[in-house]
């Protein structure tokens, strides 16, 4: 099954009222242990990686070794893509305070 993202997104957006509604479209497209840790209330965008993401260019990073089930975060490269790093990677500090506007929300599917 293919979907647009910006499609997606409007239909999440749209639904700021109708959490089940949102999480019901939502669960034909990610898997349901995902759509059920889903909070609807910050507005905010962000990327779930997890063994299905496709056309994403995204790498993990070095510094911080993130694996499986860490809290991350992503930034966004000028040449490779999203490289995804832990919540607590001794760069995070630096990259937060010099690139806020290079920074992605990810959750670790």
């Amino acid at each position: 099954m293919r979907f647009d993202a910006l499609q997606l997104k409007n239909v999440v957006k749209g639904a700021e009222n109708q959490e089940t509604k949102a999480k019901e479209v939502l669960g034909e497209l990610l898997p349901k242990k995902v759509v059920d840790n889903l909070t609807f209330d910050t507005g905010d965008d962000f990327l779930v990686i997890d063994k299905d993401l496709k056309n994403v260019i995204y790498k993990l990073a070095q510094c911080c070794n993130p694996i499986f089930g860490d809290e991350i975060f992503g930034f966004v490269t000028i040449r490779e893509g999203i490289k995804i790093h832990r919540e607590n990677c001794p760069n995070a500090k630096q990259m937060r305070e010099r690139y806020p506007y290079r920074l992605s929300k990810l959750s670790g599917g």
